[in-house]
């Protein structure tokens, strides 16, 4: 008994992998709230596919228009917070009343998102919506279906990163076309390397496109954004945080720097004044100086400290692309970068290691540990030769501190040169006393111990990689 294949929508005969597009039903897992079975129909028009992604607030599932027999895709409102699936019908309910008004404005809001969508139907660089609909409880819409791989599949399935030529052909496009989203006043705030999709027989596309509009000033934007870790900027952690196009500059920025070294960028709410991020010059990048620090400068934590729009970071880019590499050794990030939590790059230049700055910052704490030993070393040794505080310098002190030439000695001099004081003290009371020569000490020549030679660091190279 021949059944349909839900990824091809054709025929096959056997129950394992279709003979015609090789899907052979992985990655259905129901998941909760669960997706609608494949089968499925909508809108009195779609045969519903598979699943191809999801998120905390939507499915995305491949179908097919049984008039026209071409594929779409179809995505559906269905927050997996508060909403649960009917069975059989495939109604999307509330697991509590008081959700309700919670999903009545995620509803309207991915709505509004919908209709954003549109303007933008002829643009290249996005999807073509078709139509959108209210069924089951909730809303759908459907864009055209786009083959192709993810940009972290491409680079998965390749097994190396992209050269910034590579680089810059796949995302300076996509960087122009959030100026124009940006130009609408709308925000994207969804950049990653799995919402750009790479297909050979068109430009690279954002999926997942859900524009939000840009807050007016002193507002922020109250929207249930998907936080892509290590691509989400710092703001949109924050209910409070002011977002804008720098929001989607640092994500596009995020993205170049996965492409270049083929590494996920520590979490930016975890960045702070001792960043972990690795300058990509260190792990090996052919990059120019200039566009390293546009790229770094994209990265920036604090939104101030970055570019203000995606136009100003796409020129200082492409102005950096054109210059040759600099051969001379790694740039490092201006707040000096270590490795990033689970990444193993290549050695960063040994100046550079943490292990360097601490024994530099650790050297003024060992003086003084060492200037305490020897203090306590004198007190004993004076304590052992009944001496006071007031006697601690003498310990210290040479022939050398004498006077070399004195012209007459006084008594106490003398007296302190006799070796026996009592016969001192008599030959004071004789009417000529006779003065012993004064006696010519020669001095000590004066050593002091030579400063310890500086360590010389040397830096290390690390290797370039390979480009597509």
């Amino acid at each position: 008994m021949s059944e349909r294949c839900f990824n091809c929508f054709q025929e096959k005969e056997t129950a394992g992998p279709c003979p015609h597009c090789g899907w052979d039903g992985a990655g259905q897992e129901p998941g909760f709230p669960p997706a609608l079975k494949p089968g499925s129909i909508l809108n009195g028009l779609y045969t519903v596919g598979r699943v191809l992604r999801r998120d905390s607030t939507s499915v995305t599932y491949i179908a097919q228009d049984y008039q026209s027999g071409e594929r779409v895709t179809i995505k559906e409102y269905l927050p997996e917070e508060f909403a649960r699936r009917a069975e059989p019908s495939g109604a999307v309910q509330l697991s509590s009343d008081e959700w309700r008004e919670a999903f009545t404005r995620g509803r309207e809001r991915f709505l509004q998102e919908v209709k954003n969508l549109a303007a933008f139907r002829e643009d290249p660089c996005f999807p073509r919506i078709i139509r959108y609909f209210e069924e089951n409880g909730t809303v759908y819409f459907v864009t055209d279906y786009m083959e192709g791989l993810t940009l972290d599949q491409f680079l998965a399935h390749q097994g190396r990163r992209l050269s910034p030529e590579a680089a810059g052909k796949l995302l300076l496009p996509l960087m122009e076309a959030l100026e124009r989203v940006h130009e609408k006043d709308l925000l994207l705030l969804n950049v990653a390397p799995e919402t750009i999709l790479i297909d050979t027989k068109s430009p690279a596309k954002l999926i997942d496109f859900s524009p939000a509009p840009l807050p007016d000033a002193g507002e922020s934007l109250a929207v249930n954004q998907i936080l892509r870790h290590g691509f989400a900027a710092r703001e949109q952690y924050s209910r409070s945080g002011r977002l804008g196009p720098h929001t989607d500059v640092y994500a596009m920025g995020a993205t170049w720097y996965y492409a270049l070294t083929g590494k996920t960028p520590p979490d930016s709410i975890e960045r702070g004044d001792e960043d972990e991020l690795i300058a990509p010059s260190t792990l090996g990048v052919p990059i120019s100086g200039e566009a390293e620090d546009a790229l770094l400068r994209a990265l920036e934590v604090y939104p101030q400290r970055r570019f203000e729009d995606m136009k100003s970071f796409r020129l200082a880019l492409e102005e950096g692309l054109k210059r040759s590499p600099d051969p001379r050794k790694p740039r490092q990030k201006p707040a000096e970068a270590e490795r990033a939590p689970g990444a193993e790059p290549a050695p960063a230049p040994e100046g550079e290691r943490p292990h360097a700055r601490r024994r530099s910052k650790a050297l003024p704490i060992l003086l003084i540990v060492l200037a305490l030993a020897c203090a306590a070393v004198a007190w004993y040794m004076a304590k052992q030769n009944g001496l006071t505080w007031q006697d601690l310098p003498r310990l210290f002190r040479t022939e050398s501190a004498e006077p070399a030439e004195s012209p007459e000695p006084t008594e106490s001099a003398e007296a302190a040169e006799s070796p026996e004081p009592a016969e001192s003290a008599e030959a004071t009371e004789t009417p000529a006393p006779t003065a012993s020569p004064a006696p010519t000490a020669s001095p000590a020549p004066d050593e002091s111990p030579a400063p310890d030679a500086a360590e010389d660091l040397a830096g290390t190279q690390t290797d370039g990689g390979e480009t597509p």
